[in-house]
């Protein structure tokens, strides 16, 4: 299916990666916004609405899996995608962190990968697109 990309707007929670995401995804029709910080994430969410979030694991100031509960409270909708390391993820299964799991549409392993960025995005709108159909047939019954 193909998404408007003009109206998917995207959060980019990434010091790391984030300008450039940004720049791609905006050159590919996508409204973006970053946040390098949890803090600076936490205050986008209270002011905005986003379509996807990319979230990078590990912030300066918060490890990223703490923003997803958030995600779900303020923008239940939004498709959160988990960017990280195979050895971080790991961890977090190791460690017992496997409620993330359950919060999480997607996962990107870094560096990430443009094309493979590109098509997890367009399979999480898609899958958005096809929950928000199946909600408005329940409406209309």
């Amino acid at each position: 299916m193909f998404c408007k990309r003009l109206d998917s707007h995207i959060l980019v929670v990434s010091n790391e990666e984030g300008a450039g995401i940004h720049d791609f995804l905006a050159e590919n029709g996508f409204a973006v916004e970053v946040a390098v910080t949890g803090a600076d994430a936490q205050r986008e969410i209270a002011e905005g609405v986003f379509d996807v979030a990319l979230i990078d694991l590990s912030l300066p100031d918060m490890e990223g899996t703490a923003l997803l509960n958030m995600f779900k409270r303020r923008i239940p909708s939004v498709r959160k995608i988990l960017m990280c390391d195979r050895e971080s993820l790991t961890r977090l299964f190791i460690n017992g962190s496997d409620d993330f799991a359950l919060l999480t549409d997607a996962f990107l392993f870094k560096p990430v990968e443009y094309p493979e960025l590109l098509a997890v995005i367009n399979e999480q709108l898609s899958k958005q697109a096809e929950e928000i159909r199946l909600i408005q047939s329940k409406i209309t019954l």
